[in-house]
């Protein structure tokens, strides 16, 4: 596995569990869980739309 590998279209799935890469198909999703209890420990602060926060990736 070299640096440059691409896992964008590596899924882990099973019965109950789907792992994979965030995109930005993700943000809206992502942006609505984001609470203070989580991003408390956060050094960054998050974005604060969703529209930014689709931005990251």
């Amino acid at each position: 596995m070299t640096a440059d590998w691409d896992a964008s279209g590596v899924e882990i799935k099973s019965e109950r569990l789907r792992l994979k890469l965030f995109t930005s198909d993700d943000a809206a999703e992502v942006f609505a869980a984001i609470t203070p209890a989580i991003t408390r420990f956060m050094q960054w602060e998050p974005p604060r739309s969703p529209a930014a926060f689709a931005e990251v990736w």
